[in-house]
């Protein structure tokens, strides 16, 4: 399984693409707040999200059902790249802050089943709960690496800019690791329909 390129643009992907998570627990309406939003504005902007994953969980699932795992990867993974460079920009209007936060969440939404459905794509069942757990210590790894990130950024910089800029960069590279996944699956197994 680690000798496959598969495990390793799968690992490599979700880590780049999920270093920003740090993001969506306390720090996100610090966050919210740094882009001038008050304590009401960013209750409105946390249902955002929400709505975000609902719609990426949703939506994920329906493309993995009809189109190659790769790309519906790649896709997914790409848009908090935008999100967070809405965020970090100086576009502090109401709707760019809304489509940033939106566009995290879709992703948030997305990547849990859509790490389930790689591993089980690319892996053989009997090695399925190794693998999958290999991969989901990306996503810890990830989260602790983006909380020691943010919080080295936070005091050399007192703003949350440099961090977001750094894991939009990051998100863009991770989700085009998606795409050198092979075109066929383990075992024979088809993509897509």
């Amino acid at each position: 399984m680690l000798a496959t390129p598969a495990f390793w643009a799968i690992f490599a992907g979700v880590l780049l693409t999920t270093l920003h998570t740090p993001l969506h627990g306390s720090q996100f309406v610090v966050l919210l707040n740094e882009q001038g939003l008050d304590g009401m504005a960013a209750a409105r902007m946390v249902q955002v999200y929400s709505l975000g994953t609902l719609v990426g969980r949703i939506a994920c699932g329906l493309a993995l059902d009809h189109y190659p795992s790769r790309i519906v990867a790649a896709v997914s993974m790409v848009l908090p790249a935008f999100g967070l460079s809405l965020l970090a920009s100086p576009f502090d209007m109401a709707w760019a802050i809304g489509l940033a936060v939106f566009l995290v969440g879709v992703t948030v939404g997305a990547e849990g089943d859509l790490l389930s459905f790689l591993v089980g794509r690319y892996f053989r069942m009997e090695i399925f709960g190794t693998a999958l757990g290999m991969c989901y210590c990306a996503l810890y790894i990830a989260s602790l690496s983006g909380v020691m990130l943010n919080s080295a950024l936070l005091k050399a910089y007192d703003s949350f800019a440099p961090f977001l800029w750094i894991t939009a960069g990051s998100v863009l590279i991770g989700s085009l690791l998606f795409l050198r996944l092979p075109e066929h699956a383990a075992g024979g197994r088809g993509e897509g329909k």
